[in-house]
């Protein structure tokens, strides 16, 4: 009889002491398990927006504990994009000097900063011009000035002059980080720096065969004029200076385009070539009847002016612009 008890009681203890380790492990591995965070509907819910990509988003959208009522973030700009931004050329002669047309003025909010973008075009009506720098001014609805900034469409040597109706292309774009606390309302231009060209100019434009290293595009066709072409020797290699006339005279308006110059030498061998943008990206559209004027020197390494019989050019790339 007692040797049963004694067994009972072994077999107690034993049970006892699994039962002790049992607990003693699950207490242990708690604080592990308490690593992983339990995830709640909000939770997901918040996970879903941060995954959320809203290219363009001006606000930055949280959502509240009780409900989902939209919070502005009050530090981000909260200004709609204006496609058409208004343009005011204020000075004193500014528009007798300069007949105006403007392709793009476009305002751009983004969270923390802003961009404003110009595409427009000045044409010389009473005077030719050499060099010009205009100041340029954002105004709020209030009329208090906002940013200033200076851009200078035409540089002293970059075409050696504008003539009265010549196109000046101008393209400014302006960009700051920081918050507006106030909508732009409108772009004002002035004339900061002018400078007339000399009187004593005698033109002597010639006509210039243009060829095509692309499919001609239907309803495309440009008119070329060489107003200067003029050659120097440097050391051992010629110098070409040229400035050109591009004329639209076909149906359909004209984006940037690229233009490839060779140098042709007395056996017809192309010896040396080079391109150039007469109508870069984010210029104004070239609509029929519109001009571009571009003016470069190039540099024919390792050939001399007396090597060189001929130059051509030709279009390597044109896009077609239909819509501004």
């Amino acid at each position: 009889m007692s040797t049963k008890i004694k067994k009972q009681n072994v077999l107690l203890l034993i049970l006892f002491l699994s039962l002790t380790i049992s607990i003693f492990l699950l207490w242990i591995q708690k604080p592990a398990q308490e690593q992983e965070p339990i995830k709640t509907i909000q939770d997901e819910r918040s996970q879903d927006f941060d995954l959320e990509e809203n290219e363009g988003q001006k606000e930055v959208e949280v959502f509240d504990d009780q409900n989902d009522n939209e919070i502005v973030d009050p530090t981000l700009n909260q200004f709609s994009d204006l496609d058409k931004l208004p343009v005011e050329f204020v000075d004193e002669g500014f528009n007798s000097q300069f007949a105006t047309t403007i392709d793009k003025s476009k305002m751009d909010y983004y969270d923390k900063s802003f961009a404003y973008k110009l595409a427009a075009v000045l044409n010389p009506k009473v005077q030719e011009i050499e060099e010009l720098k205009l100041k340029i001014k954002l105004l709020n609805e209030e009329g208090e000035v906002i940013v200033v900034d200076y851009i200078e469409p035409v540089l002293n040597g970059q075409v050696d002059r504008f003539r009265i109706g010549d196109p000046i292309l101008l393209n400014a774009l302006i960009f700051e980080e920081r918050v507006l606390k106030d909508r732009i309302d409108k772009a004002v231009i002035s004339i900061h720096y002018l400078k007339e060209a000399s009187s004593s100019y005698t033109a002597k434009d010639k006509p210039k065969s243009l060829e095509w290293g692309i499919v001609q595009p239907n309803g495309v066709e440009l008119e070329v004029t060489v107003r200067t072409s003029e050659w120097s020797n440097i050391l051992k290699s010629a110098y070409h200076k040229v400035c050109l006339d591009f004329k639209n005279i076909g149906e359909l308006p004209i984006g940037d385009f690229k233009i490839e110059i060779q140098w042709i030498d007395k056996e017809g061998e192309i010896i040396g070539l080079d391109s150039f943008y007469p109508n870069s990206v984010g210029s104004a559209r070239m609509n029929s009847n519109d001009h571009r004027i571009y003016q470069g020197t190039f540099k024919v390494d390792d050939k001399l002016k007396e090597e060189i019989k001929d130059w051509k050019i030709q279009v390597i790339n044109l896009q077609v612009k239909n819509e501004i």
